[in-house]
């Protein structure tokens, strides 16, 4: 299944490609050439709403690896969809850069514009491991080895 997504950097320029599920971000050339760290304070991603239905709801997952695993998804979800309907109305979400971890130096928590009503779509944050059941990511798209863009219907 192919899909549009679309990085945009505030009062800057706007990165869109193509990916499917091998695709990865550190694999485009594009991205390779933005600055290595942006602030997420500017970075937004915006969803193709072509490509995400009515009858989904958007779970998006950028943080992988054991250190960052060990945050726990189930917390670290309702903490982050608490923020984006309660700071942000489900528009924007702006989330500190993950920079403890020195195997994480290049991944950041993006920040995100979600062109859905907050009170019809509930919105996930998942972080997913390559060991878990690949059934769950059959609507995933990776970003790094474990991280993964995620879709799953309500």
């Amino acid at each position: 299944m192919e899909c549009i997504f679309k990085l945009t950097i505030v009062a800057g320029s706007t990165l869109e490609f193509k990916c499917n599920k091998n695709t990865k971000l550190r694999d485009i050339p594009e991205y390779q050439e933005w600055p290595s760290r942006v602030s997420t304070e500017n970075l937004v991603f915006v969803i193709n709403n072509e490509y995400y239905p009515a009858d989904s709801l958007v779970a998006i997952g950028e943080l992988a690896g054991p250190s960052t695993h060990l945050m726990g998804r189930a917390d670290y979800g309702e903490l982050l969809t608490s923020f984006m309907f309660g700071e942000s109305q489900g528009k924007k979400v702006l989330v500190n850069e993950a920079t403890t971890f020195k195997m994480l130096k290049e991944m950041t928590l993006l920040a995100y514009k979600l062109n859905v009503d907050p009170t019809k779509y509930k919105v996930r944050f998942n972080l997913l491991r390559m060991e878990e059941d690949e059934s769950v990511l059959e609507h995933c798209y990776p970003f790094y080895d474990s991280a993964y863009f995620c879709v799953s219907k309500c």
